[in-house]
């Protein structure tokens, strides 16, 4: 079973007569086997470029600068006062309109409502932070590479509302 997405939000979108494309099944079941241990020795950072490549690109169909001028996910987007790990949106030469900021915590964060030592914040307040930065953001995404969460977000949302 690949627990990467919600089960009951893929199977809203999946069905027996559209089943997942098999090279989206490949992807996300090597992902899934390298979860199932070794993810955990992996560094944070380590995991960021593939996992941009094998689920943000190639399962979700993201595009990235490489493939066009105009794409739509970067990698380190400044913010207002740093950086995300992640952004989704609308980027290029006139342009740079995150839609969703993601940020990555290693397999080792097990618990991301959990608040990380030295920091007195959890992965999701972190999240959310970026995204209070970043105008016409719609969602905020956090992941430990072993779970990726959705939240839905707008300007004057007095909490989280998890998708």
């Amino acid at each position: 079973m690949i627990n990467l997405f919600n089960p009951k939000t893929l199977s809203r979108h999946y069905s027996a007569r559209t089943p997942l494309p098999d090279g989206d099944r490949i992807r996300l079941e090597e992902w899934a086997e390298l979860r199932s241990g070794r993810i955990e020795r992996i560094k944070e950072m380590s995991l960021h470029g593939d996992f941009k490549a094998s689920i943000i690109e190639a399962v979700l169909g993201y595009v990235s600068a490489v493939h066009s001028p105009d794409h739509t996910v970067t990698s380190e987007q400044a913010i207002l006062r740093g950086s995300v790990d992640l952004a989704l949106g609308h980027f290029g030469a006139d342009k740079s309109q995150i839609i969703a900021p993601l940020e990555f915590k290693g397999a080792k964060t097990r618990d991301l409502d959990a608040i990380m030592p030295g920091r007195a914040k959890s992965p999701v307040q972190q999240a959310w932070e970026y995204a209070t930065k970043a105008p016409g953001v719609k969602w905020v995404l956090v992941s430990n590479y072993v779970e990726l969460r959705p939240y839905g977000f707008g300007e004057g949302t007095p909490g989280l509302r998890e998708v």
